[in-house]
């Protein structure tokens, strides 16, 4: 089996650095900023596979660019919630034979994006709410042109606060066919992955907005790959979504149990995450894909 070194340098992990010759398989492999495995917010056990990490990258895998806008106000949990939905996207795109490879973290200056912070602005009124959502939209696509990762991976920005969102995501992506007009890299979009701020740190809210913040970061990731709805805030979905959609029809327990059931009508955060394979091979046909690393 190859090195973890030689793994690394086939992912394009920059190993150049003064502490290049220290390698944190938890962090420059799995792509946890705090070097060590996340806490589940319930309690239950986590653990990571280094044989089952390396055959992920053999076989087809995405790389990410994790994009933190508002980062020097983040607490010990805030961090622990952001390496968490990391973990998960590991776990619910394995089920469909796509790995998660290089996961870059790139601390946002905060003089040029404290206006990208929060996204939108709170208000109690009905025609306001209209107002902070459209603001919350305009400055998340503002926010999306304003920075690009100039690599292969897609850039996944996390904020402090979203207004009447939970997360954003183009569907579908730059793709193949893109590259040749727009460059090496394709047009690239970004997501914005979900908003760190979601609830106060008492215990209950605590480990209902992790499960949530992390089930929305792999949400917008599959919109990202080109994954529509399953299902909408009112129980519906178009029969025939998403091309020519005329017809709506009751959303099914399995539409509701789909990681893209919207957040409303999941049943639950933990456990609404399954990709049908339909959905799976759709996502592994995507551009911004990579073939296996050699064996």
């Amino acid at each position: 089996m190859a090195s973890i070194r030689d793994v690394l340098n086939r992912i394009d992990v920059d190993l150049s650095g003064p502490n290049g010759s220290i390698i944190s398989v938890n962090k420059e492999l799995f792509g946890f900023h705090q070097s060590r495995v996340p806490a589940d917010p319930e309690g239950f056990e986590t653990k990571v596979s280094l044989l089952e990490k390396i055959r992920s990258l053999q076989g087809k895998h995405i790389h990410l660019n994790i994009l933190r806008v508002g980062h020097d106000q983040y607490s010990e949990l805030d961090e622990n919630r952001l390496d968490f939905a990391i973990y998960r996207a590991h776990e619910i795109y394995a089920q469909k034979n796509l790995g998660i490879g290089r996961v870059l973290h790139f601390n946002m200056n905060r003089e040029k994006f404290k206006d990208y912070e929060r996204l939108g602005y709170p208000t109690d009124n009905e025609a306001s709410k209209r107002r902070s959502k459209k603001r919350a939209k305009e400055k998340s696509h503002e926010l999306s042109r304003k920075v690009a990762i100039d690599n292969d991976g897609i850039d996944m920005f996390v904020v402090l606060k979203i207004y009447g969102y939970l997360g954003r995501s183009p569907i579908c992506g730059p793709d193949e066919y893109q590259k040749e007009a727009h460059g090496k890299y394709g047009a690239k979009k970004a997501v914005i992955a979900g908003f760190i701020d979601r609830a106060d740190h008492t215990s209950g809210k605590r480990k209902k907005s992790d499960l949530g913040f992390a089930r929305t970061f792999s949400h917008e990731l599959g919109h990202y790959l080109g994954l529509h709805h399953t299902c909408v805030a009112d129980n519906t979905i178009f029969f025939n979504h998403p091309y020519n959609p005329t017809t709506l029809s009751p959303c099914t327990a399995e539409d509701r149990d789909n990681l893209m059931s919207q957040t409303g009508p999941a049943w639950e955060a933990r456990d609404s995450i399954i990709l049908t394979d339909k959905q799976g091979k759709k996502i592994r046909k995507h551009g911004i894909v990579k073939n296996g690393i050699p064996k």
